[in-house]
């Protein structure tokens, strides 16, 4: 199983959008994310990075209760000529 956690990251930054300019996102290291998981609406830069840490937990438990899912014995799809 991959080391989710050093691949994961979390970013916050600064909007134009106010009166709740920041906003957290979600980043991976190895390969661009195929879509963008992120909330905006946070009136501090310590509001986003508490909010984005309890999602980047969540967001790690679900990716490997997925991959415990997919390749459990239960999920093993047996070849033609088995």
């Amino acid at each position: 199983m991959a080391n989710h956690r050093a691949d994961y990251y979390l970013v916050t930054r600064e909007t134009e959008e106010r009166p709740n300019p920041w906003i957290w996102e979600i980043r991976r290291h190895s390969k661009p994310m195929p879509i963008r998981v992120l909330e905006k609406g946070f009136r501090s830069q310590m509001a986003a990075e508490f909010a984005g840490k309890r999602e980047l937990d969540q967001f790690l438990k679900l990716l490997v209760e997925e991959e415990k899912r997919n390749d459990g014995p239960s999920k093993r799809i047996p070849k033609a000529t088995e």
